[in-house]
């Protein structure tokens, strides 16, 4: 499915302010990094961070309001992640309930057609 034209110009515009944010003081890999976590970001996320980058007065400021917004995406990934893993744990546990039932029943069913004969 192609993305939205919207959802393009979004990404561009939103690299484009981190382009600009960062120009000074990283280097390319860093720069596609943060590139690539921004691509976590909604429509709204971006919007917000592009307008705070355009009101930002310093490259400082600049970057401390890119760091922050990286902390936050990386916090999120986080708290994403502990939740795959403890659904990843349920699921085990269910398996594991629905395997020793199954394997009950298989005895049951043995145990029950060996004393018919």
């Amino acid at each position: 499915m192609p993305l939205p034209l919207m959802a393009i110009a979004a990404v561009v515009s939103a690299a484009a302010s981190v382009g600009g944010a960062v120009k000074g003081g990283i280097d390319a890999d860093k720069k596609r990094n943060i590139e690539q976590q921004l691509t976590f970001l909604n429509n709204e996320q971006k919007q917000k961070l592009e307008k705070q980058l355009r009101e930002a007065k310093s490259e400082q400021e600049r970057l401390k309001i890119l760091g922050d917004t990286l902390n936050v995406i990386a916090a999120a990934r986080v708290q994403g992640l502990s939740v795959v893993q403890v659904e990843k744990e349920k699921t085990k546990k269910q398996l594991l309930i629905v395997g020793i039932v199954a394997a009950s029943l298989l005895i049951i069913t043995v145990l029950f057609i060996s004393r018919k004969k």
